[in-house]
């Protein structure tokens, strides 16, 4: 059986982790047990308007091979996870909008990413939407978002070793800009 999950499309520019280090967070994922929440055991799930699905539990290589990626991605090591739900998403406009009553993001559009958002803003929204949806919502941990990301790969990017604007937006394709979720192929 493949470990690669029909989960959620990947912006290069919005990276969870690079957002993180200059006081960002997009809202590019976000996380709960699913199992807690759902009766039956389905791979897809929605959850007020945002899709979920189930990702099995599993190893990986976390991190970047040598020679390859920043600093702080070294030295590449072996995680092991538990099964996690995570959106297939970047949480947009429309659905920040109604969980928080405003929309702080400079490129405005209801199925765009949500952006400008800070720590605590996404923080915010995990608590709000878990109240009012009865469910433990919350971002997802580095290595969580990286083992969705790889799907079960071990090339530099999920699709192979060279950027592919198939696959994503980045600086020669997004016309500085951001896009509306789940334009580019999936990463499974």
């Amino acid at each position: 059986m493949s470990k690669k999950f029909n989960i959620f499309r990947i912006i290069i520019t919005f990276v969870f982790a690079t957002l993180f280090l200059i006081g960002l967070i997009n809202l590019s994922s976000i996380s709960f047990n699913l199992f807690a929440h759902a009766g039956k055991n389905t791979n897809l799930k929605e959850i007020g308007g945002i899709k979920f699905v189930s990702i099995p539990g599993g190893s990986f290589m976390m991190g970047s091979k040598e020679g390859e990626g920043e600093d702080n991605e070294h030295p590449q090591h072996k995680v092991t996870l538990d099964k996690f739900g995570m959106s297939i998403y970047e949480i947009t406009q429309k659905q920040y909008q109604e969980i928080i009553g405003k929309n702080p993001s400079y490129y405005k559009g209801e199925n765009l990413p949500v952006e400008q958002v800070t720590w605590d803003d996404a923080m915010n929204f995990c608590k709000k939407f878990s109240e009012k949806y009865k469910v433990n919502l919350r971002l997802p941990t580095e290595a969580e978002w990286e083992y969705a990301c790889r799907a079960g790969t071990t090339t530099k990017y999920y699709w192979g070793n060279e950027i592919n604007g198939d696959y994503c937006w980045y600086g020669k394709n997004s016309d500085g800009k951001t896009h509306n979720v789940g334009e580019k192929k999936p990463n499974a």
